[in-house]
């Protein structure tokens, strides 16, 4: 008997021309929020000639699940950015709008006086931005660009930036990896929109002040993100002999010496780095020669440490979430290998009763792996510890319920036996 032929049932996603059909359970994660479809999940590459478009996502019953920008590189294969358009929507034009009501949210939580302030205005594929995320550094407004494909659309944005919240000057920063894996070159940020900012920008964090530099090509110098982190480690630092481990420009030094800390001794490898944590200390009227300033490979100082058996009462360990090159011999960091050999150190230097706050900034480590580095250093280093508290994003860093990619920070304040 003919007929029309049977549908397959094959378990690969069909595909039809800008339209990509997937699997009911991938289906039902897409339609709960998630916004990410990785290519693991495809079981084709043949979205990638949709690079940078918009294609439409489907479920086995050709029913509509979401618009998505195509992504040819990395895991990543297409960024959701429309659930509720029936048609293909002006993606330029939706951006705008998601800034403009991303920053009314924010003016509805912050002081009348938020002009010298440093904070989050959108929080990327949370808030509906895949691949943007936008900050606000007393008055000038930071885009950072994390995906090649969303590089066309990116003028919606710096549009919603200028008609909502007018900011002095708006950059953009391109973080991504291009086509074939490559980095883009280093060069700094570039003004957009408005009036250049100076190269010393002064913005201010419950009452501190730091400086800040806008057009660097990878940070500006204050990670928004751990606001909450600093913020506790001012409850504890009171008479506190305080390791500041990755230290970068010295925003928990500044805390602890604000706090009352009996000595702060800071690590990092870059002497640069230092440089601007005195600067930070000066413009707070902090003695800078209160801090000792440690230029080296952690790993290799808290070795140091050990052999002369000196220890801390409070430690703050903030690894860069990324690989980074060997310091004056030590083996390349590779932070999702190596976090629990560093925690098993500073367990060594930390004292009896001491306290230790570990962060983690791996969108690829979940939580119950950073939970097993904690597990793992306490008995590596036969030390009892007990998590007093977990310190999460503020509330300028939104998150989608089910997206843990996007609640990427994993941070905990230790207690050592």
């Amino acid at each position: 008997m003919h007929g029309k032929p049977r549908r397959s049932h094959s378990s690969r996603p069909q595909v039809r021309k800008g339209s990509f059909t997937v699997d009911d359970d991938i289906a039902e994660r897409l339609r709960s929020g998630h916004p990410w479809l990785y290519r693991r999940e495809m079981g084709t590459r043949a979205i990638d000639r949709y690079h940078g478009k918009l294609v439409q996502l489907t479920d086995r019953n050709r029913k509509h699940i979401a618009y998505a920008v195509a992504d040819q590189d990395g895991n990543v294969c297409a960024r959701l950015v429309d659930w509720s358009s029936k048609t293909a929507p002006d993606l330029q034009g939706l951006l705008k709008k998601k800034t403009i009501a991303a920053w009314r949210r924010r003016k509805s939580l912050l002081p009348p006086e938020y002009e010298a302030l440093a904070f989050r205005v959108l929080n990327g594929d949370n808030e509906g931005a895949p691949g943007i995320t936008v900050d606000y550094y007393g008055g000038f407004a930071v885009v950072h660009v994390f995906a090649e494909s969303m590089e066309s659309y990116v003028d919606g944005i710096f549009d919603g930036l200028v008609e909502s919240m007018a900011p002095i000057g708006v950059y953009v920063q391109n973080r991504f990896r291009s086509v074939g894996g490559k980095k883009p070159e280093q060069t700094g940020a570039k003004l957009v929109r408005g009036q250049a900012a100076p190269i010393e920008l002064e913005v201010e964090e419950n009452g501190l002040k730091f400086s800040v530099d806008v057009t660097s090509p990878l940070s500006t110098g204050l990670f928004c993100d751990l606001r909450l982190g600093r913020e506790k480690m001012l409850k504890h630092c009171a008479g506190a002999d305080v390791l500041n481990l990755f230290s970068y420009t010295g925003a928990f030094s500044v805390y602890a010496r604000h706090g009352g800390a009996k000595s702060v001794t800071a690590v990092d490898t870059a002497p640069k780095a230092h440089a601007r944590s005195r600067k930070n200390l000066r413009l707070n009227e902090l003695d800078e020669e209160t801090v000792e300033h440690i230029t080296g490979d952690a790993r290799a100082v808290l070795a140091k440490f050990a052999d002369r058996s000196r220890h801390f009462d409070l430690t703050i360990v903030d690894p860069p979430s990324f690989g980074s090159p060997a310091s004056r011999g030590a083996k390349p960091w590779v932070a999702k290998n190596d976090y629990a050999e560093l925690l098993t150190g500073v367990a060594k230097v930390t004292s009896p009763g001491g306290m230790i706050i570990a962060v983690s900034s791996m969108h690829n480590l979940r939580p119950s792996e950073f939970d097993a580095a904690l597990a793992f250093a306490s008995m590596k280093s036969r030390r009892s510890f007990s998590v007093l508290e977990r310190i999460s994003l503020p509330w300028d860093f939104p998150t989608k319920p089910g997206f843990h990619e996007g609640e990427y920070l994993k941070a905990a304040l230790l207690l050592l036996d």
